[in-house]
């Protein structure tokens, strides 16, 4: 079951947004960094450990705005990164531009972030001087099995807030053909890397892959069929 974020007075006066949710159906990852598990569950695999699970794009400060990201499993890191007017990093410590209990500066890396693995951080964001953007990105330094991984924005009613991410964040993706997990019949896998291949008069790029099997099997064109189209070349 996902945690409940407690209602408290400050409820009425802040807008919340989900920027992104991870779960068994969200179909919005990478294959073989997440991997799908019969019991409804997902798991991250050795490919995914440490890699971004969410990465967001400029996220502009035109007002202060708090960020709460929750999951059941102890295995998450966030980084926040800091950018100027001009989107040139910021790589001095800026403690008036955050506030959080769980994000600390990083003196190597130049960003603030969950030092520990949690799964539950909490920060806010201020309208300053210095800091005009922030990037975020959440990855896991463990693998193994989790149930959700829920990413909001709180902010004050009527406040603007303005999020931009790439769209892969939107589908299942995976650089070659899943081969661990449970799939349904329907499901998509969209292809990163998209290449052409083929004869001449015949060329042809693979776009993803289709599923048309229920189950946790991976056999081509038994389980997955590829999403071919022909170049013209």
């Amino acid at each position: 079951m996902e945690k409940e974020i407690v209602a408290n007075a400050m409820d009425s006066y802040h807008d919340k947004t989900r920027l992104y949710g991870l779960n068994y159906n969200s179909l919005n990852y990478d294959t073989s960094e997440i991997t799908r598990n019969s019991d409804n569950t997902l798991s991250v695999t050795g490919t995914g450990q440490f890699k971004n699970m969410f990465e967001s794009g400029f996220i502009p400060i035109e007002s202060d705005f708090g960020v709460e990201i929750h999951s059941d499993a102890t295995i998450w890191r966030a980084i926040v990164e800091f950018y100027d007017a001009s989107m040139t990093r910021i790589i001095v410590d800026t403690p008036s531009a955050i506030a959080s209990g769980e994000l600390v500066w990083s003196t190597s890396n130049n960003y603030y972030w969950a030092s520990t693995n949690k799964k539950d951080i909490l920060f806010a964001i201020f309208k300053n001087t210095a800091v005009k953007y922030i990037k975020l990105r959440i990855q896991p330094h463990l693998t193994g099995v989790f149930n959700y991984l829920n990413i909001e924005v709180r902010k004050t009613q009527n406040a603007m807030f303005k999020f931009d991410s790439d769209g892969k964040y939107n589908k299942l993706r995976s650089s070659t053909l899943p081969i661990a997990g449970t799939y349904t019949t329907g499901d998509y896998v969209e292809k990163l890397g998209i290449t052409e291949i083929g004869t001449v008069g015949a060329k042809y790029s693979v776009y993803g892959w289709k599923r048309v099997t229920t189950g946790n099997t991976h056999v081509l064109n038994t389980d997955w069929f590829e999403d071919r189209r022909f170049t013209g070349n």
